[in-house]
């Protein structure tokens, strides 16, 4: 069974474009769903390259600190 992560950004992308060209704000999250944190670790990396700040588990995630909520899921 998949499990959640959570992918977050630093504060640049909020006045810089993300390298991505996918519309990035740091107050929001990538859900990554994958059946490890290795496997989720790898689809951040071919999505977003090292332009990327934590990769959270579920149970270390607090979606409070993100009030934008989800900006994607993969």
């Amino acid at each position: 069974m998949k499990e959640k992560f959570y992918l977050t950004f630093g504060n640049r992308y909020k006045y810089q474009p993300h390298p991505s060209g996918i519309a990035i704000n740091p107050d929001g999250y990538v859900l990554i769903q994958a059946y490890t944190y290795d496997e989720a670790r790898a689809k951040a990396f071919e999505i977003f390259g090292p332009a990327w700040a934590f990769l959270y588990t579920e149970n270390n995630f607090q979606a409070r600190f993100f009030p934008v909520g989800m900006l994607l899921e993969i």
